[in-house]
């Protein structure tokens, strides 16, 4: 009979944790994408810099 109410005790903590999991997620996603987004916008790829792409460089050793 001791076992049925800490069952039940542990079941409300764990809905709990979910329900705060399922509220918390998608601000964190968010944050990461945001994140993502402006390393994205900072970063200049080779191509975009004159004289610097793969072909230009192969082009050097030929």
């Amino acid at each position: 009979m001791v076992t049925i109410p800490i069952l039940a005790s542990e079941h409300r903590a764990d809905s709990l944790t979910v329900n705060h999991s399922r509220k918390v997620v998608p601000v964190w996603v968010s944050r990461v994408e945001t994140i993502l987004r402006q390393c994205a916008q900072q970063t200049t790829w080779p191509s975009q810099v004159v004289g610097s792409g793969v072909a230009d460089e192969l082009d050097k050793l030929v």
